[in-house]
């Protein structure tokens, strides 16, 4: 069996798949190795005192302690549902007092860390940094901007020099803000590890491959009968990966293979893909009385020959997409389940 032409093809396809699973298994393990997993699992975070650090940190919107030795209240506040939630704060870091971070902080946080600079302490702040400003924080940004400007007496360019393109969020949960993506890239992680031995599990031992399985299910199964037809197809259609012989057809869509009985089509139909009026692309909708669809990238004459040759063998295909058609199609499903029972 491992010599068989339709095996080989089967392991080609599934050796695809396997190596682009691979690759995005690879490409999460990098986003997560990225993400603030220190924080979340040790409820530590990378300690940042000087704007250099912080423009580092701020590219992945990581998470940070800012050791902050001034805080001054912009006067600008943050409401959610017309409720106060935070104070816009304008600091500077304990290493670099001659730059401004504008930072929302929650309310009882931040009239909390005033009354501390007050007192002389250096303030610690865990925050989400970023390097762009969302539309709120620009808009207190810039008016801020125009306050100093005018209670100093200094142009405007002279305190862009003063105030950083950074900013952060310590209004929320942190920990929570991390813990939802890292869930979410974890489950994706497990579902495409879980592909990854699909995948391997049929290149090492063909009698485990699902599309093996499913052939164990079809009538009068001869994988001999079925290796010799796909070898001399009687009806080639090549160019869009579809092949039909004798008794079984056998369908390539992209990464994938279908095989099944001709006798098993029940249903073939256009399916016509428009943009803004205009057709972009055409297929050939090869319904199956047992077993998912097979949808193929056709021209208008290969699903004409494509039809011909299908009713010829199986005059009970229904063809045309119409709703009588459909009614059809559903009534040979339901004959087939009703022999069966």
């Amino acid at each position: 069996m491992e010599n068989y032409d339709i095996i080989k093809k089967i392991k080609q396809k599934k050796m695809v798949k396997l190596l682009i699973f691979v690759v995005l298994a690879i490409m999460l393990i990098i986003i997560l190795l990225n993400h603030d997993l220190q924080y979340l699992i040790k409820g530590e975070a990378p300690k940042v005192s000087n704007i250099a650090d912080a423009e580092k940190y701020s590219h992945n919107r990581k998470v940070v302690t800012l050791e902050c030795s001034k805080i001054y209240d912009t006067g600008y506040a943050y409401y959610e549902d017309n409720v106060l939630e935070g104070y816009y704060l304008d600091i500077a870091l304990k290493d670099d007092e001659d730059k401004a971070l504008i930072i929302l902080v929650d309310k009882e946080l931040a009239e909390g860390y005033i009354q501390r600079i007050e007192n002389g302490e250096v303030v610690e702040i865990q925050t989400q940094l970023r390097d762009f400003y969302d539309e709120a924080t620009k808009d207190v940004v810039e008016k801020y901007k125009n306050t100093l400007a005018t209670n100093w007496g200094i142009s405007i360019n002279e305190v862009n020099s003063y105030i950083t393109n950074i900013s952060g969020d310590a209004l929320k949960d942190l920990k929570t803000n991390i813990l939802v993506p890292v869930i979410v890239i974890g489950v994706i992680l497990l579902i495409v590890i879980y592909n990854i031995i699909k995948n391997a599990i049929p290149i090492l031992n063909i009698k485990k491959c699902k599309q093996y399985k499913e052939w164990q299910k079809i009538k009068n199964f001869d994988i001999e009968k079925m290796e010799e037809e796909y070898k001399n197809q009687d009806f080639d259609l090549r160019t869009r990966k579809i092949f039909f012989g004798k008794d079984y057809f056998y369908a390539f869509p992209t990464m994938d293979i279908r095989i099944s009985r001709i006798d098993n089509i029940g249903w073939i139909y256009k399916m016509v893909h428009k943009t803004n009026g205009i057709t972009t692309n055409k297929s050939a909708v090869i319904q199956l009385i047992e077993g998912k669809p097979v949808t193929i990238k056709i021209k208008e004459e290969e699903l004409r020959k494509i039809v011909e040759y299908v009713t010829s063998k199986n005059p009970n295909c229904v063809v045309g997409f119409t709703k009588e058609a459909r009614k059809k199609y559903q009534e040979l499903k339901i004959q087939k389940k009703q022999r069966e029972e």
